[in-house]
């Protein structure tokens, strides 16, 4: 059956039951609680990107492809810029291996720069190491951007291959030394990515904190 307003209308009221008070007669306020709550639509979400594409921000059409199945093909609606931002949740919510990664820039051309190597950043944060290595040695990722952001987000919320990766790769930890000895010696206690991490990176880590420490008693 094709979606129609007032299917899409019964079906949103059916799916909330009564739980939920929406005034149809505001429809962004409706468009807006289908996307907040995507994971309880399908077909209604597909509806709306169908006919309102103008309410979708990038952080809805990146959790539209993750949730919906809908396949990348959907960016090429949208200009670069707004790809580029597409692209930047959608390393947040796939966690991208390198061969993915590589086919989302290579097909959307996307732009590395754009935001100062914002998906670089996102990519340390959430990303694998292969994928770090990827940005840096074949697409020339300058490790630095963003004011060093991409090692913050690496010791906060990464492993340590990746950490260790970045910082013999040049990232310079020199203004941000306090706060990334702070955190990693931090996330050694407890953080399960660290504990788990191979005999070499730990030992690594080690020398990496005292050394920050001998220069500080210096």
């Amino acid at each position: 059956m094709k979606m129609t307003k007032e299917i899409f209308i019964q079906r949103v009221l059916l799916n909330t039951k009564g739980k939920v008070k929406l005034d149809f007669s505001k429809p962004d306020t409706v468009f807006r609680f289908v996307l907040d709550n995507m994971l309880e639509f399908d077909d209604e979400v597909v509806y709306l990107y169908n006919n309102h594409k103008d309410i979708f921000t990038p952080s809805d059409v990146a959790n539209l492809i993750n949730i919906n199945n809908l396949g990348w093909d959907i960016l090429k609606d949208h200009d670069k810029e707004w790809v580029n931002d597409v692209a930047q949740h959608l390393v947040h919510l796939y966690k991208f291996k390198s061969k993915a990664l590589r086919d989302l820039i290579d097909q959307f051309h996307i732009d590395l720069s754009a935001g100062d190597g914002a998906i670089f950043a996102m990519t340390c944060k959430y990303g694998t190491c292969e994928s770090v290595k990827m940005l840096v040695e074949e697409y020339g990722q300058d490790v630095n951007c963003r004011n060093g952001i991409p090692i913050l987000f690496a010791c906060k919320f990464n492993g340590l291959h990746i950490i260790k990766y970045l910082i013999d790769h040049g990232a310079n930890v020199s203004s941000k030394r306090a706060t990334i000895q702070k955190v990693l010696t931090m996330r050694n206690k407890n953080d399960k990515m660290i504990v788990k991490a191979s005999k070499e990176e730990r030992l690594w880590l080690q020398e990496f904190l005292a050394s920050y420490q001998e220069k500080k008693e210096q």
